[in-house]
């Protein structure tokens, strides 16, 4: 046994030994932060946006939309550093229709009115609120900040809007993709 090992061990040292040559080097550079944006449009992390008044006659039938509300989510405190931003949806929460994607309306039930959310940036595709798709376009920040755009509207749903109050709201995590 002694003989079969110092063998091997021979032959291991006059075999021809393989030469490797370095053709490039990768470096990595990083930094790990703890600063995220903040929500400064709005009071506490609260946003409103007030959706103008429209006739019943507008939502006559289910799938007619209305109101179409332009408005803007302004983060900051995204530190100085340029970096891609944009809010996510995903999680539903008691809010979002399942079936539609679109927000329910709290104010009462049976209106037959839900609100759909869209991407600012096309204003006319709505999000589906609830699925991992239901996030905005993403944006640069800029000075330590970002406005979003977003739009809003309402949408009729299983057959004409009744008349009275709308509301609905729905939570949001800042993405950084």
């Amino acid at each position: 046994m002694k003989k079969t090992i110092i063998a091997s061990l021979f032959a291991i040292a006059i075999s021809p030994t393989l030469a490797q040559a370095a053709d490039g080097t990768l470096s990595f550079t990083g930094n790990v932060t703890s600063t995220t944006c903040t929500l400064t449009s709005g009071t506490n992390g609260t946003q409103t946006v007030a959706m103008p008044a429209v006739n019943v006659a507008s939502l006559g039938r289910a799938n007619e939309v209305a109101g179409l509300t332009t408005f803007n989510v302004t983060l900051g405190n995204c530190g100085s550093t340029a970096r891609l931003v944009r809010l996510d949806f995903g999680d539903a929460g008691s809010t979002v229709d399942p079936t539609t994607g679109r927000l329910i309306n709290t104010a009462r039930t049976n209106s037959n009115v839900q609100i759909a959310l869209l991407d600012g940036h096309t204003a006319t595709t709505p999000m589906r609120l609830g699925t991992p798709a239901a996030q905005t376009s993403a944006v640069t920040t800029a000075s330590g900040g970002a406005s979003i755009p977003l739009a809003a509207q309402y949408v009729a749903t299983g057959g004409a809007a009744t008349a009275g109050a709308v509301a609905s709201s729905i939570q949001f995590t800042i993405a950084y993709p």
